[in-house]
C-alpha cells in the first residue's frame, strides 16, 4: 500500500527545496557505500503538476501548499519517484499531544502551535529505491528543521519510532529498508524507461 511519513517541525524554518534535495542524495549514496553497493544514485526535484515536467528552482523554498517530485535516478537512469509535501496545519490540529512519550512539555507546545508539516509519500508498488528515498528525503527535512517524524499508516514495522528526530530516525531507516529489499534490488534500475521523470 502507499505509505506517508510526516515530519513536524520544532523550528520556523523553512529550508531550499535544493538543501532537502541534496542532503536526501548524500544520504542515499552514503547508505549503498556503506553496504559496498556499486550503485550511484541521484535525486532531481521537479513539480509534479506541470506539463511538460519543469524542475524545481535552485532559490525555491519551501512553503506551505508546495508539492514537490523527488526522481530517483539509479545509475544513469529514473527508477521511481516519492512525493515530499508542505502543507499547512490549522490551530485544531495537536500532533504534538499524540507524542507527549518522546517530547518533553516545551517541545509538545512548540509542536502544537507550528503552522505547517511536511509528508513524504510513495505510491503503492512503489521500487526499493523510491521506498527507501522517501524515508530519507524525510529524514532530510527533519535534520533541517528540527523535526520529529510520524507515520500514522504504518510506513515502518515499529510505532516506537514516531517521534523519532532525524539523528535516531537514520539509525534505524537504512538497515530496515536494505534487510527488506537487500543489496540486489539497489544494483539495477526497475525499468530502462520512463514518461514521468525529469530529461
Amino acid at each position: 500500500m502507499s505509505t506517508t511519513i510526516d515530519i513536524y517541525p520544532l523550528s520556523d524554518h523553512l529550508p531550499l527545496v535544493e538543501q532537502t534535495r541534496a542532503r536526501t542524495q548524500q544520504l542515499f549514496q552514503e547508505l549503498l557505500d556503506r553496504h559496498d553497493v556499486p550503485s550511484v544514485i541521484e535525486v532531481r526535484a521537479f513539480h509534479p503538476n506541470t506539463d511538460p515536467v519543469e524542475e524545481i528552482a535552485l532559490g525555491t523554498r519551501w512553503a506551505p501548499g508546495l508539492e514537490v517530485g523527488f526522481a530517483y535516478w539509479l545509475n544513469g537512469v529514473w527508477d521511481s519517484s516519492s512525493w515530499p509535501t508542505c502543507e499547512s496545519l490549522s490551530g485544531d490540529e495537536e500532533y504534538g499531544n499524540e507524542l507527549k512519550q518522546r517530547l518533553n512539555p516545551e517541545q509538545v507546545a512548540k509542536l502544537n502551535s507550528a503552522r505547517h508539516c511536511w509528508f513524504e509519500y510513495r505510491s503503492l508498488g512503489s521500487s526499493a529505491i523510491a521506498s527507501t528515498g522517501y524515508g530519507l528525503a524525510a529524514i532530510a527535512l527533519a535534520e533541517a528543521v528540527d523535526g520529529r517524524l510520524v507515520s500514522w499508516d504504518c510506513a515502518y514495522e515499529d510505532a516506537m519510532h514516531d517521534g523519532d528526530t532525524a539523528a535516531e530516525f537514520l539509525n534505524y531507516w537504512g538497515e530496515y529498508r536494505l534487510s527488506a529489499y537487500g543489496t540486489s534490488a539497489f544494483l539495477k534500475n526497475r525499468r530502462d524507461t520512463a514518461q514521468d521523470h525529469v530529461d
